[in-house]
């Protein structure tokens, strides 16, 4: 499977900035924290949206746009909808350096980056839920656990079947744009077409990741989005 190697985590920029900084990492602003529910403007729409719909960008080292998927980044944050046409549209519009009141460097293929780390953060949550014991996955396990009301919602491989997709069809089903492969690479298993999450706030999260990374990824015909290999990742969550 492709890994997504031309670009960094958002830990190896989390140490460019240290370096940058003479290692002292700057606390973010008030403005910048808040609860989960909190809102902020959309660069492109003006709107404000719930943090859990945007995708927040800082301007690091070198004056380069950083995709800051965990919003743990120093920095302003410039959010933007987690739409891949709109992330699009304020590239083109040059809205990023706009916002930010001076020359921002944006690098060649910075939504496919941004898609490429979601997608690394919803297989590490995923990892972190079936740790946590909040994943049920084979077939026949996800339709026990449908029967005795102990699952959440069903993740459905995007190349699932009819006949699996007809036999789930009572559960709360959230299509994912993991192939039963990638699916089950992260589960350690070989092929996986549905997993079932509990209820935990792991889940809810992992389920927030999801919808913002079918958001921004390509669409399946084009290949310039790689998945990362499960194998070869690094925990984001701490």
């Amino acid at each position: 499977m492709a890994l997504f190697s031309s670009f960094s985590s958002n830990e190896t920029l989390a140490g460019r900035f240290d370096a940058s900084l003479g290692g002292a990492v700057p606390e973010r602003t008030r403005r910048e924290k808040g609860e989960e529910g909190a809102m902020r403007r959309c660069l492109v729409s003006g709107e404000q949206r719930a943090k859990a719909d945007l995708i927040r960008f800082v301007v690091g080292p070198e004056n380069t746009l950083i995709p800051d998927i965990a919003e743990k980044l120093p920095g302003r944050g410039l959010w933007i909808l987690a739409d891949r046409a709109t992330i699009d549209e304020a590239i083109r519009k040059n809205l990023f350096t706009k916002a930010a009141r001076h020359k921002v460097k944006i690098e060649e293929g910075l939504t496919d980056k941004a898609a490429s780390l979601l997608a690394k953060r919803c297989l590490d949550l995923l990892g972190l839920a079936k740790g946590a014991g909040c994943v049920v996955y084979g077939q026949p396990q996800v339709e026990a656990a449908l029967g005795n009301g102990s699952l959440d919602t069903v993740l459905l491989a995007a190349d699932a079947g009819r006949d699996v997709t007809k036999k789930l069809a009572h559960a709360n089903l959230l299509k994912c744009a993991l192939t039963r492969d990638q699916l089950g690479d992260a589960l350690g298993r070989a092929q996986c077409v549905a997993a079932g999450l509990r209820s935990h706030p792991l889940s809810e999260k992992l389920k927030t990741e999801i919808k913002r990374w079918q958001g921004v990824k390509a669409p399946a015909s084009d290949s310039s989005e790689a998945v990362p290999d499960s194998s070869n990742r690094a925990c984001e969550e701490k």
